[in-house]
């Protein structure tokens, strides 16, 4: 359960249309649930007809069709309950998400500003071939000046 109310790496924005989609889920199971209360009331008066005519194959039936619309009405409610609890912790996630300051990083800027500091990549690999060759060459000269001596 806690995977899909992780709102980590997140925006505001982008917390706030996650929360919204299980808000949305959650409605729509509460519509499943009115169109399913809807058919079970439809089913008891077709039971009660039957049994008012005494027409057992159609009682049987409308049994039948009562109890599938129960179960599909009561696992929909379990998972409405479990949505319920999912948008709580959501909505309270977004709260502190929100109140948090947001940092915004703009990669290009960035490289620009380090461009600029220390020059471009090519440039760069340049300066440390300079400096490279410049303490091989120092290098060079203090072993002739030892040799030397």
């Amino acid at each position: 359960m806690n995977d899909d109310i992780d709102l980590h790496g997140l925006t505001p924005l982008q917390a706030r249309q996650y929360t919204l989609q299980f808000v949305a889920n959650m409605k729509e199971l509460e519509k499943k649930r009115r169109e399913l209360k809807a058919q079970f009331e439809t089913w008891e008066r077709r039971v009660r007809l039957a049994k008012e005519h005494g027409r057992s194959e159609l009682l049987q039936e409308a049994m039948r069709r009562l109890n599938d619309i129960s179960e599909r009405y009561q696992t929909l409610g379990r998972e409405k309950r479990e949505l319920e609890v999912k948008v709580t912790l959501l909505k309270g996630r977004l709260r502190v998400l929100e109140r948090q300051p947001q940092r915004s990083i703009n990669a290009e800027a960035l490289l620009e500003q380090l461009e600029q500091v220390v020059g471009s990549d090519q440039q760069l690999k340049e300066n440390i071939s300079h400096v490279e060759a410049d303490e091989q060459l120092d290098t060079l000269r203090r072993r002739l000046d030892e040799e030397e001596q």
